[in-house]
């Protein structure tokens, strides 16, 4: 080991180690604060103060955070001259624990997680943010990101973008451990690392722009380091102890054997110690987050355990306490609509899919123009896999999953079937999908599982691909299981789990249903434990729609069911999981949309639309991480729904809207013979929510009641705007309702607010400006070949 007296240059010239001058620099610009170290009260201006601590130190000026919770700013003219005080910015009234600059702002981060930007130009508060449960112990400022180390091992990134509240804030993870001090510094050579020193002895080394930590090494178990730096070649710790600590990192065990070189050098009483970079491949973790998205079919809002539903849901459960339970997630009240929104970012009046659900011999499906969620995700490297339920189209090649982004694709490409038959009209709609060694789609149709539950085989399927993932990479599973939609197949002895307190039998079976996909989602979720992708893992779960009104489901205490523009149709079941939340185990009541997940993993993943062939087209969704997980509002408005007999290409209105007589939406099963016709029938719709404002006018539109808690068959009908009773209630006219004080939508109250009325009827004309003509519908039975479902169209 060489020793050198000097700190070095290394790379190409450029010397990257802090001189021991720093340290002396600092030191005499402390002592020029008048009585710093003798007297407890200063008097500035007309306030008293008790001095807490100098938390910056620049070339002429020293900033003080003093108890009385405001920032004084300080020009220290020289030591024989007093001090004088610019301006008084009030930041909080939570005591500072940490403070960084740049330009004419600086941050302090506070001892109860939040972080307070300072714009000493104009002597203000620009912006604060939560970024933790746990105390700041120290920020530094990134080129445009501002991050923030906390007392739990995670570092929080946020944006500079002081002028939005909604702020993108994410977290990296640098170790499960709480540290009682941690330090941040950005190393200058690369403007995209920084490294932070954890107090247990470890060192985490950060990549702000992909939100990653490249690696988190040990250091030395009983020392800490207080600066860093890093070149081309060396990773550089600074720390006071001056004994050899290079004998210590050298007898750690097996590291030791990494190190390439380790040179030390003694200065000014501090100890210098170069590892080399080469260490850092030891621990690379994948560059974004690790993203799985659950779809429950046809789940009753009300048909969880933390909703208090007699369904036993325990896996659900304990990840929506963990995580955060979105308790105003609008999805749309039919199947293919919310999965083309949520695979878009658009709502449905752009993707066509405003007309309805895609029937299994239409000939329909997801523009293939649209850039969908997998293969957005595919282009920023994520390994992309689709199990379940596709129902996006399949009438050509070029519209089923696995040219869609999917990697592999395991399931059905339609919207319904036998859960152990696994057909629809008497032909096979499973198959597993993926590219053989030159590259050529594989279409394996399974007819070997058939009499297998489909649940079952999903779960399984899910958790294989998990267990045999490259971490190296970024990992998309899309899990859309069918259940509980009908039919209501479930093996026998899970229905006996219920049978000691649900009566009924088809309230038993789906209940069953709900919980064969409770226990697949725990045996998800533990694979993703014990492979360790649960730390880098964001698990989004979330209905598509609402259980069927006057049925087995229950969507209580909300109005109406799948099919109706009612809250207990459109609201969907849904929480959010993941160890990167900021905070967790509330309920946010916020407005969300099944369009935003694009938008928002598109933002996490830092997709570039500009930098692909592909054309964007425009988006509906928001960015709601920051809503997610800091409890902010991020939105305002909804689209609900919309329809007009004008927005069709041959604008005949009832012709072809959906072969209006022929081919009703409504599903003619043994245990819904009762329904005539749902809102979707209606000729035309409108369906907003601004705020708390819900505006729902139409023609012929059912009007459904309320179910039962759990599912039992005393349903409560609608009276409608006349006052006369009706078991189902067509109606033509103008319903508005207050959720913030009618969350069940008992009460219309258009008449009362004809200004609200007035201000959301305006809204719909800019609607309708964006909705994608449709042309008459087109089916066929050439996709039934053989006893198997096959796309039939050739492009």
């Amino acid at each position: 080991m060489s020793s050198i007296t000097n700190p070095v240059s290394l790379g190409q010239g450029t010397q990257h180690i802090l001189p021991a001058s720093y340290f002396e620099n600092r030191r005499a610009m402390l002592e020029k604060l008048p009585k710093y170290q003798d007297v407890d009260w200063e008097t500035v201006g007309d306030r008293e103060v008790r001095v807490g601590h100098v938390v910056y130190v620049e070339e002429n000026r020293v900033l003080v955070w003093w108890t009385n919770h405001h920032i004084a700013t300080i020009h220290c003219l020289s030591a024989d001259v007093e001090t004088t005080v610019d301006n008084f910015i009030f930041c909080s009234n939570i005591t500072c624990a940490a403070a960084s600059s740049t330009g004419d702002k600086i941050a302090f981060g506070l001892q109860k997680g939040l972080v307070s930007v300072i714009d000493l130009k104009d002597s203000m508060t620009v912006q604060c943010s939560l970024v933790s449960r746990t105390p700041v112990n120290n920020l530094e400022f990134v080129e445009d990101k501002l991050l923030a180390a906390c007392k739990d091992g995670a570092v929080a990134v946020l944006s500079c973008d002081v002028e939005n509240s909604c702020a993108r804030i994410q977290h990296i993870r640098t170790d499960n451990v709480p540290v009682s001090v941690a330090q941040i510094h950005h190393l200058p050579p690369f403007s995209n690392l920084a490294v932070v020193t954890l107090s247990p002895g470890k060192v985490a080394v950060l990549d702000v722009d992909s939100y990653r930590a490249i690696a988190v090494v040990p250091a030395w178990p009983d020392s800490f380091p207080i600066c860093t730096s890093l070149t081309d070649k060396y990773l550089c710790l600074i720390s006071l102890d001056t004994e050899s600590l290079a004998t210590k990192i050298r007898s750690l065990h097996p590291l030791a054997e990494s190190y390439l070189e380790i040179e030390s050098a003694a200065a000014a009483g501090n100890q210098y110690f170069l590892l080399t970079a080469a260490l850092l491949s030891n621990t690379v973790l994948s560059s974004q987050p690790n993203i799985v998205v659950i779809v429950a079919d046809d789940l009753g809002y009300h048909d969880v355990g933390f909703r208090g539903s007699d369904i036993l849901t325990p896996n659900i459960d304990r990840l929506a306490r963990q995580g955060v339970v979105l308790e105003n997630h609008i999805v749309s009240s039919i199947c293919s609509p919310s999965r083309a929104s949520l695979m878009t970012g658009r709502y449905g009046i752009r993707t066509g899919f405003w007309k309805g659900n895609i029937k299994p011999t239409e000939e329909f499906g997801l523009g293939l123009d649209e850039t969908v969620l997998p293969e957005m995700l595919k282009r920023n490297g994520y390994v992309t896999h689709g199990v379940g339920k596709w129902h996006c189209g399949m009438h050509t090649w070029q519209h089923v999953p696995p040219n869609r982004g999917f990697d592999t694709y395991f399931g059905m490409f339609l919207g319904e079937q036998g859960y152990y038959s696994h057909k629809k009209i008497g032909r096979v709609d499973f198959r597993e999908n993926y590219r053989d060694e030159e590259g050529n789609l594989v279409d394996n149709i399974r007819t070997d599982l058939h009499g297998q539950y489909n649940t079952y085989l999903f779960t399984n399927k899910s958790v294989e691909l998990i267990q045999s993932h490259d971490q190296s990479k970024p990992f998309f599973l899309y899990l859309a299981y069918t259940a509980p939609h009908i039919p209501h197949e479930v093996p026998d002895d899970e229905v006996q789990k219920f049978a000691s307190h649900i009566s009924g039998g088809g309230r038993q079976k789906y209940a069953a249903m709900v919980s064969v996909m409770d226990d697949g989602i725990g045996k998800i979720a533990d694979s993703l434990a014990s492979t360790g992708m649960m730390e880098n893992t964001i698990i989004l779960f979330t209905a598509d729609n609402g259980a069927y009104y006057k049925s087995v489901g229950s969507n209580y205490p909300l109005r109406g069911g799948k099919s109706s523009f009612l809250e207990g149709g459109m609201r969907g079941v849904s929480f959010v999981h993941s160890p990167l939340l900021q905070l967790t185990g509330y309920t946010n009541k916020h407005l969300h949309h099944v369009t935003d997940w694009y938008v928002t993993f598109q933002k996490l993943v830092d997709d570039v639309p500009g930098d692909h062939d592909k054309p964007q087209l425009p988006l509906d969704g928001v960015d709601v991480w920051s809503s997610v997980s800091a409890n902010v509002s991020c939105r305002e408005e909804i689209l609900y729904e919309l329809r007009d007999p004008t927005k069709r290409a041959d604008s005949s209105g009832k012709k072809g809207l959906k072969n209006w007589h022929k081919y009703p939406v409504s599903l003619k099963t043994s245990d819904m013979n009762y329904r005539k016709g749902d809102s979707r029938d209606a000729l035309d719709f409108f369906v907003i929510r601004w705020r708390n404002w819900k505006l729902l006018t139409g023609t012929s539109l059912e009007m459904q009641g309320w179910s039962s808690e759990n599912g039992k068959k005393n349903y409560t009908n609608f009276v409608n705007y006349k006052g006369e009773l009706h078991p189902r209630s067509l109606v033509s006219g103008t319903f508005l309702f207050d959720l913030s004080v009618d969350e069940r939508e008992e009460s219309n109250v258009a008449e009362k607010h004809p200004d609200v009325v007035k201000r959301l009827l305006d809204k719909k004309q800019g609607y309708l400006d964006k909705v994608k003509l449709v042309g008459e519908q087109r089916f066929s039975n050439k996709g039934m070949v053989n006893g198997v479902w096959k796309p039939w169209v050739e492009l």
